[in-house]
């Protein structure tokens, strides 16, 4: 899900938002255990990106105008990863 959150400029923040569950996850009960929220708040002009996962804040970081960002991590055995590139989510 995606929504713009800029306080004068809607669309100069944007926030996502993704739930995973893992595929050895998918059978226990409840679900709602085991799923894991993502949360990218990424300031366009700024260039200030936060990643939360699951509630924990996980990267925070601002560099002005620049064209790309990445940011992987691992959880489990599973390994994760957010891309912005020129304002834009991949």
């Amino acid at each position: 899900m995606q929504s713009d959150v800029g306080k004068n400029v809607k669309g100069s923040k944007k926030r996502f938002v993704w739930e995973v569950i893992f595929k050895e996850d998918v059978d226990r009960v409840p679900a709602s255990k085991h799923t894991y929220v993502i949360e990218l708040k990424h300031s366009v002009l700024a260039g200030r990106r936060t990643i939360k996962f699951g509630g924990t804040l996980i990267h925070d970081s601002a560099k002005v105008l620049n064209g790309m960002f990445e940011h992987g991590w691992a959880h489990k055995n599973h390994l994760l990863r957010v891309t912005v590139k020129v304002g834009l989510l991949h």
